[in-house]
């Protein structure tokens, strides 16, 4: 049998106070608080790699596609519309490009005797496009689809760069400026509601940042309009829902406040600055203007 004396040298070796207790879980608090931060900005510098990762894709995507047919891939073409030919946006025409053609053949001719008017539309509520999705976009609905069940994105094409329908496309002989000084692609948020703004109901889902006079379609993924001679620049981490919601659906948004990525003509990927001005922004979004980029670009 033990003696008195060896119980109690084994409790001191083996037992905790409460104050010690309590000071442990404190520091394993602080140990957490501090490394937080930390995760959450590998976390983000994770996402904004593959988003980066995306655009390339997508910028080298349609230099394939110019290399195959002589011309960008439309913004937006309508001219197969009741022709039994494809009509739909640029990210449609891109499928077969980033290694997607099985959902290019899918789609082909299931809807009215043409294709999608979205990139998938015909295919709708089957298949989603994990290039086309931010991973930092925090508006990106579970599972890809929207409320109606289309996929949706969260990137725009330039359509000032790239044109529309068969007779109005663009190529690289249009790029005058030079295809490192014009934009073609950037983030936007995969959904972008304010109810304080007219017709986002309409647009909550669509993501499209279109404004200006040539057109009023809100259901295409675009950018580069103006509105009444105003170049309008991208916004930085809006709140993109709620009664809160600061995101405007006319403009690009990024989901960090230093910036937003863009994939450049040349096939190269950067940030923008969020303090760039508009006037340069707009100057990078012409493809054949003659204006010359700021020194804040």
């Amino acid at each position: 049998m033990r003696s008195e004396h060896a119980r109690r040298k084994c409790r001191r070796l083996v037992g905790f106070t409460l104050i010690e207790l309590l000071v442990v879980i404190a520091i394993i608090a602080i140990l957490i608080g501090l490394l937080l931060p930390a995760v959450q900005k590998v976390r983000e510098a994770a996402a904004r790699m593959s988003s980066t990762n995306n655009l390339k894709q997508i910028a080298l995507a349609t230099h394939n596609y110019h290399d195959s047919r002589g011309k960008f891939p439309a913004s937006l073409d309508y001219s197969g519309w009741g022709q039994g030919k494809a009509y739909g946006s640029i990210f449609f025409f891109l499928l077969s490009y980033i290694e997607q053609d099985a959902i290019w053949q899918a789609s082909y001719g299931n809807w009215g005797g043409g294709v999608s008017t979205y990139y998938y539309t015909a295919i709708w509520n089957k298949y989603t496009v994990k290039t086309y999705a931010n991973p930092s976009d925090p508006s990106q609905p579970a599972g890809g689809f929207d409320q109606y069940g289309y996929g949706v994105g969260g990137y725009v094409g330039n359509f000032t760069a790239f044109g529309y329908e068969q007779t109005k496309r663009m190529s690289f002989d249009t790029l005058s400026d030079g295809s490192s000084n014009t934009l073609f692609f950037a983030e936007r948020f995969a959904v972008c509601e304010n109810p304080a703004m007219p017709a986002t109901t309409e647009w909550s889902y669509t993501r499209a940042w279109n404004s200006g006079d040539t057109f009023q379609y809100p259901y295409y993924p675009l950018f580069a309009f103006r509105t009444t001679g105003v170049a309008a620049k991208f916004q930085a981490n809006p709140r993109w829902n709620g009664s809160t919601a600061t995101c405007n659906p006319l403009v690009a948004q990024s989901p960090r406040s230093a910036g937003i990525l863009v994939g450049i003509g040349d096939g190269s990927c950067r940030l923008i600055s969020a303090s760039v001005s508009p006037e340069t922004w707009w100057a990078a979004c012409t493809p054949n203007a003659g204006d010359i980029l700021g020194s804040d670009w």
